[in-house]
């Protein structure tokens, strides 16, 4: 008499850590599988699948494997060209606000760059007869 061997489905599960759902994949053991659509998730670029809710072991599609698993994504935000032009302004000793930055310089000039119409000015700081300053 034939013996007979059930192997039981597994099933991948996918916490998408605030992009789209992505469906769970279910399959036999050993079953050659391949990575499922990305996810997506606005202001960020999808980064992976990792087997860790820390993000420290990336997984690699390849065979279903012997039981259930969860895999989480990993996302890397994407900074605007605004955003990475404040950042290194910042860096330079400009002080920024939401719509500009600006930088006092000692020979009486002021740099700004304004963020809404992305263009650089700068303005001179002359003494009027009051004696106060115009710009």
């Amino acid at each position: 008499e034939a013996t007979t061997t059930t192997q039981t489905l597994v099933t991948i599960s996918f916490i998408s850590n605030g992009g789209t759902q992505v469906s769970s994949v279910e399959a036999l053991p050993g079953t050659f599988i391949s990575s499922p659509v990305d996810p997506v998730k606005d202001g960020y670029e999808f980064n992976g699948w990792y087997i860790d809710e820390t993000l420290t072991n990336p997984y690699v599609f390849s065979e279903m494997p012997d039981e259930n698993i969860v895999l989480y994504a990993s996302w890397e935000e994407i900074m605007s060209s605004t955003d990475i032009l404040t950042t290194t302004l910042i860096d330079y000793g400009f002080i920024c606000t939401v719509n500009e930055c600006s930088l006092e310089i000692s020979t009486g000039y002021t740099y700004i760059y304004d963020k809404v119409n992305k263009l650089f000015i700068y303005e001179k700081i002359t003494s009027d007869e009051t004696g106060g300053y115009r710009i």
